[in-house]
């Protein structure tokens, strides 16, 4: 179920045999809160589902490429199809959001990565594919697009900040 990119084949945790009640949406960086959170998860008789696959940050839609032109369509489409999930789950409570967001504002990578700078932009503005110049508008744009969307579906968010990150 990790990196499926298929809302309807989340991964489960915690007490599998209550209805889903949490959900950890977000990319790598959120996949390694899983541990920590399915754990509680556990001790809370709660079913917790996982949504989320590598540099695919919960942002709606945003779209994004990098500097060798790949192209990551696959996450603007899946996360809209993790929202429309989330909107029409009635016994979810809890979304808890997590991302490495530096990579997503900034554009950078730590220099020990894969160099590739992360150009966010919308499909629908004519942007500068080459500049990373309106990455934290983006950022902000696409998260307050799901917290609303989430808030709107009777939910409660939890955003969770990045770790830090040390070169």
């Amino acid at each position: 179920c990790f990196n499926a990119l298929n809302a309807d084949k989340l991964c489960s945790f915690g007490t599998k045999t209550a209805a889903p009640s949490w959900l950890l949406w977000g990319d790598s960086h959120a996949r390694h809160l899983l541990p920590a959170i399915s754990a509680i998860a556990e001790r809370e008789g709660r079913h917790l589902l996982f949504a989320g696959a590598p540099t695919c940050p919960p942002l709606l839609g945003i779209s994004q490429t990098d500097s060798k032109k790949r192209n990551f369509d696959r996450c603007e489409r899946y996360q809209e199809e993790v929202i429309r999930r989330i909107e029409t789950m009635d016994s979810l409570e809890v979304v808890i959001v997590a991302a490495r967001w530096p990579i997503y504002v900034e554009g950078q990578r730590m220099a020990t990565e894969n160099k590739a700078t992360l150009i966010l932009y919308r499909k629908d503005e004519d942007i500068d594919l080459h500049s990373t110049s309106q990455n934290a508008a983006l950022v902000e744009q696409g998260l307050s697009q799901a917290r609303d969307r989430i808030l709107a579906s009777g939910k409660r968010m939890i955003l969770v900040g990045s770790v830090p990150e040390i070169p």
